[in-house]
């Protein structure tokens, strides 16, 4: 809470001084100087979560995304969810490649086990075609938008490890024909399948996706490409 430094650059002596770690009991900014002989280094800092996991490639997944919507085309978003069993942070989390979006900054930081959050292109239009009550939505792409034609997409944790890097497509690569042409959301079949295969993503059943729910049953698939009633959950 206080700076270290004298004036002449002395060690104030009210400045606390660590000799074994320190234990945090609740989430904490943490601002620290080092002192090599007589130079201080500039501020370091850093923010600390108490309880949390950090996110990363197992418990954090891209599960649905919208990138042609019909009614409007700043409509899209893309939903994650936590699988993990801990609740994880999301700060330096962020969307590199296809569209950029920091979650450090964001409305929502930390996910509970299970729970979705979803980033959207522009709220105003987003919210035109899905009840944003009780949606966890952390905010809008910083920078980009998904492509029609397909793209890759990256997103990274915050110790700058990869957690997606993937391309989806167009049709004529195998891709649905319903998400390229008729407004439908992907959704993905297998947490633990390939991202950039097509047959690991399906049609959401209705256009415009269905962000905050998830409508598929766990390990089933649509393999042909047409959104049926063996997809979804009654």
């Amino acid at each position: 809470g206080s700076d270290p430094r004298l004036v002449g650059g002395a060690v104030s002596p009210t400045a606390s001084v660590y000799g074994e770690p320190i234990i945090l009991t609740e989430d904490a900014v943490v601002r620290v100087r080092a002192k090599v002989g007589d130079q201080w280094s500039a501020i370091d800092e850093a923010t600390f979560e108490v309880g949390v996991a950090a996110a990363n490639q197992s418990n954090l997944k891209i599960t649905e995304f919208l990138y042609h919507p019909t009614g409007d085309p700043d409509a899209e978003f893309i939903e994650l969810q936590n699988v993990g069993p801990l609740t994880i942070s999301l700060s330096g989390v962020q969307f590199e490649d296809g569209v950029e979006f920091d979650f450090t900054e964001s409305q929502v930081t930390q996910l509970n086990p299970q729970q979705r959050v979803v980033v959207v292109n522009r709220l105003e239009a987003f919210a035109q075609f899905h009840d944003v009550n009780g949606l966890a939505i952390a905010g809008e792409f910083s920078d980009g938008r998904l492509a029609d034609e397909g793209e890759p997409l990256k997103l990274t944790a915050a110790d700058g490890s990869v957690i997606h890097d993937f391309a989806y497509g167009i049709p004529e690569q195998g891709w649905s024909s319903l998400a390229a042409n008729s407004g439908h959301s992907l959704e993905v079949v297998d947490l633990n399948g390939d991202y950039a295969a097509p047959t690991n993503w399906v049609a959401s059943p209705r256009p415009g996706g269905t962000p905050g729910r998830n409508t598929l049953i766990p390990g089933d698939s649509d393999r042909d490409g047409d959104f049926d009633s063996s997809d979804l959950v009654l």
